[in-house]
């Protein structure tokens, strides 16, 4: 007994040091990629969070007062530390969320070795311990994680689950031993776990679902789902839960603020339901085949008007429900790959349902992921039991290669240019590449470059404020003043409420001598942006 538990000891230690060893390799290259997208609004220009002592008071306007994301404590706070220790030096922020993905990933070989090793399920499960040390390698340095871990404001993500992790793992520890007060120990940071990770981001309101599921699955006597009547009372009780949650972040009725949020996008409800099953299988293609080439920060993906416009949308929705009765059928014979589906589809169901975000951003696959891997991994190994000497070089081999990618991949995120010059291949009629591209080669004092970004934008008919804004500056920067002129005036047209639109018209005014038309629209920027903070902050 003693020599197996040391055993245990030893295979844990060296699971966990070659855990980092791959994440750091794969993430190497990452420590100085910049501040991008989101990072701006909810760090860079968020005056909450630049604390410059530890008091309370500093500590909690960090936590709740910041607009963009009012509701997840946590991230905040730890930004506002990352701030008060290093300012906005990028390798410090980059650092931790380094280390908060290799504590996930830890946290994930502990869950899913345990998992693997309960009675439900250990006599379908030999070689626990390298099916879950492979899944947690596979999933930790897999390159579409990078979208969560080198995406600094993506902590949120990545925080989430690793406190979704632990409680799982905390209550399945709970159920299975004997003594009370260990018992009590680990429910208690369960619970804990549980409001840390809600305190994180938003869709950690699965968890109640997530583990009832996983009590009817590995820790209940239950042969079929004919037999699993709480099946009803899980899914009452997710629903009550999502609801209560719903109140307790917006302080209003769920219902009337997802609705409200469509007023703000360019699909409805039905076209983003339609388009999400889609999606969802693009993030399976994603998992299957994570070459750099075909990962993204935005993607310009097509909406679904109808369930037959675009065909594959059908196509796309049979193979959801198709995947929802193969979990059913799974549920005996294969119960690690049936929960495995369950686990990718339930933890999408906030993000990709009918709450009005955007249609797709990769870090959404963070912690579906993690089971969905163990689940295929475990799989192959019960198939090729036969075969285990040629499956482990392959595993490895593997590995390698998905640290090589990861690696690839975080090159892109070395700069805003070379990020956003890879959304701009990919994604050639998504106008954001264009504004942010060009925004990048403007402030790195590059006006020509920027001028040609704005220029193929408007040729490909893609116009925004933010386009004929940066272009009307591009082409002052050139001395090119009557351009600029014209740009900057058609970006006041396309929106009169944009400060800095007639804030910058009124520079370009005053450089031709046009003071009072100068005068008036320096004016209405100045009191237009004073409005805009007021509202924010």
């Amino acid at each position: 007994m003693i020599a197996a538990k040391q055993k245990n000891t030893h295979f844990s230690i060296s699971a966990v040091a070659i855990i980092f060893f791959a994440t750091f390799l794969a993430y190497s290259n990452s420590f100085n990629s910049p501040f991008v997208f989101d990072d701006i609004d909810n760090i860079v220009n968020n005056p909450f969070l630049h604390v410059n002592n530890l008091s309370l008071n500093s500590l909690k306007k960090a936590a709740t007062e910041t607009i963009a994301s009012r509701h997840r404590f946590l991230p905040n706070i730890s930004f506002a530390l990352n701030y008060y220790f290093g300012g906005l030096q990028v390798a410090g922020y980059n650092a931790v969320n380094t280390i908060i993905h290799l504590c996930t990933a830890i946290v994930f070989f502990f869950l899913a070795r345990l998992t693997l090793k309960l009675p439900s399920v250990a006599e379908t499960t030999r070689y626990a311990d390298e099916i879950a040390l492979f899944a947690a390698l596979l999933w930790a340095v897999h390159p579409v994680q990078t979208n969560a871990v080198t995406y600094i404001v993506q902590r949120m993500t990545s925080m989430a689950a690793l406190f979704f992790l632990c409680a799982i793992y905390c209550y399945v520890k709970g159920r299975i031993l004997h003594e009370n007060r260990k018992k009590i120990f680990f429910f208690a940071a369960s619970f804990c776990s549980g409001i840390l990770a809600i305190f994180s981001k938003e869709n950690a309101a699965m968890l109640p679902f997530i583990i009832l599921v996983y009590e009817i699955y590995f820790l209940s006597q239950i042969e079929s789902f004919h037999d699993a009547k709480k099946i009803i009372l899980v899914f009452f009780l997710s629903c009550l839960a999502f609801l209560v949650i719903g109140f307790m972040y917006s302080g209003q009725n769920p219902f009337a603020v997802v609705l409200k949020g469509y007023e703000h996008r360019d699909f409805t409800m039905g076209e983003r339901l339609l388009t999400e099953p889609r999606v969802i299988i693009y993030y399976l293609s994603l998992l299957a085949l994570p070459l750099p080439s075909r990962l993204n920060l935005n993607y310009d993906f097509d909406i679904s008007n109808s369930l037959l416009f675009p065909f594959k949308t059908f196509i796309a929705l049979t193979g959801v429900i198709g995947f929802v009765g193969l979990a059913i059928l799974l549920f005996r014979q294969e119960r690690i790959l049936s929960f495995a589906i369950v686990w990718y589809l339930t933890n999408l169901v906030i993000e990709s349902s009918v709450i009005p975000l955007e249609i797709i951003f990769e870090h959404r696959l963070y912690l579906p992921s993690t089971f969905l891997i163990l689940g295929v991994i475990c799989f192959i190994y019960q198939k090729t039991a036969l075969l285990i000497k040629y499956i482990r070089p392959i595993f490895i081999g593997l590995i390698c290669l998905m640290v090589f990618f990861t690696w690839q991949r975080n090159n892109v995120w070395s700069s805003e240019m070379s990020l956003w010059s890879d959304v701009v291949s990919k994604s050639p009629n998504y106008v954001r590449g264009y504004e942010y591209l060009g925004r990048a080669y403007l402030v790195n004092g590059e006006a020509q470059k920027a001028y040609d970004i704005f220029k193929d934008a408007n040729a490909r008919n893609l116009e925004s404020v933010h386009i004929f804004n940066n272009w009307g500056k591009a082409a002052f920067s050139l001395g090119r003043v009557d351009e600029a002129i014209k740009y900057l005036e058609h970006a006041v047209r396309l929106d009169p409420n944009s400060a800095e639109s007639h804030y910058n018209l009124g520079i370009a005014y005053s450089s031709k001598g046009k003071l009072q038309e100068a005068q008036e629209e320096m004016r209405k920027g100045i009191h237009l942006q004073m409005q805009d903070n007021l509202k924010k902050y």
